[in-house]
């Protein structure tokens, strides 16, 4: 019970692959009384990331009744990792390293259940960050996450400023936000947005004016002193 776009034959099949055999006392292992729901919940786990929770009951039937919850997409995390390029008639120690890597679909703790490839920009949040990312693991905290959600809800209420995606800085102390308009800002992650708001507000209405869709960045890591290019 309860999927949504997990096949039920596949799982089905894998609860009945579990089952096969005995146990160490030669008791089958599809038998009602020998059927661990820890053991079972956990080989369904390890198969199928996407899935948030497992509730299995053992019915005097006998059957068993597992109930799933499936992880629900918050937006998509990007990882990056060095890799070496390798270039043709170049020794290993001159070879240069690129940063590439992996994007997902994670849900709202920042847990990665799925690769993906191919997505459009703005059908969900975007997150970058300078680490390794594998399926089955969290890639973003909670704090990251609802950084986002802070950072983009006082966005648009305030000024109406879609935004696209965030990258957390190597140094972890600041994030680069882009919007949906094309332009960035680098923000302190210390800092609330009610606190660099004014600051972004009060350029946009000065110096900027007419001129905002040619911006390339603002930033306003440095609090009154603000720094930014046309592109």
């Amino acid at each position: 019970m309860g999927l949504a776009s997990l096949s039920e034959e596949e799982v089905r099949l894998v609860v009945m692959r579990y089952l096969e055999g005995d146990t160490l006392f030669f008791v089958p292992r599809n038998h009602l009384f020998a059927v661990s729901p820890k053991n079972l919940k956990n080989e369904l786990y390890k198969t199928y990331p996407k899935i948030a929770a497992v509730e299995i009951k053992k019915n005097l039937n006998p059957a068993l009744a597992i109930k799933i919850a499936e992880r629900i997409i918050w937006g998509i995390g990007c990882t990056k990792t060095e890799v070496e390029e390798i270039t043709e008639n170049v020794s290993e120690g001159e070879r240069s390293k690129k940063a590439v890597g992996p994007c997902f679909y994670i849900d709202q703790g920042g847990f990665a259940f799925e690769e993906v490839s191919l997505f459009k920009g703005g059908l969900f949040p975007i997150l970058y960050k300078d680490k390794e990312g594998i399926v089955g693991s969290y890639i973003f905290s909670e704090e990251e996450i609802k950084f986002f959600e802070k950072a983009g809800e006082t966005l648009i209420s305030s000024l109406n400023f879609p935004l696209l995606s965030v990258e957390f800085l190597p140094e972890g102390e600041d994030a680069r936000l882009t919007l949906k308009d094309g332009w960035s800002l680098f923000v302190p992650l210390k800092k609330s947005p009610s606190e660099w708001l004014p600051v972004l507000r009060t350029l946009l209405l000065g110096e900027i004016k007419e001129r905002k869709n040619q911006l390339e960045y603002v930033d306003l890591r440095f609090g009154n002193k603000v720094f930014y290019k046309f592109r």
